[in-house]
């Protein structure tokens, strides 16, 4: 069969398959396929590294943790203001009459 000139050697994909995908993406069905798809491969890279002895993962999530731990102790300073508050003690109104 003679290729049109112009065209790519491989198999045309034209508008039919793009409205095909459209379609597909719009349905729940759709995009639970697609948000799958993308998950999976993801979570299970995370499993595996997660079982070897050098985990990237567990080095990043430590790495985030110690930066989250390190910016929450810096906000939590204490600061003294016992110089600059007074203390005034409230009477019962029973032991005032």
């Amino acid at each position: 069969m003679i290729q049109p000139a112009g065209s790519s050697a491989g198999p045309s994909r034209g508008r039919g398959f793009r409205r095909c995908l459209r379609a597909g993406m719009g349905s729940r069905t759709g995009r639970a396929v697609g948000v799958s798809s993308v998950l999976v491969p993801i979570v299970s890279y995370v499993v595996y590294d997660l079982q070897q002895p050098d985990s990237t993962v567990k080095r990043l999530a430590s790495a985030v943790a110690d930066r989250f731990i390190g910016w929450r102790d810096n906000r939590r300073r204490l600061t003294d203001i016992s110089d600059k508050v007074e203390v005034i003690e409230k009477e019962d109104e029973d032991q005032a009459r």
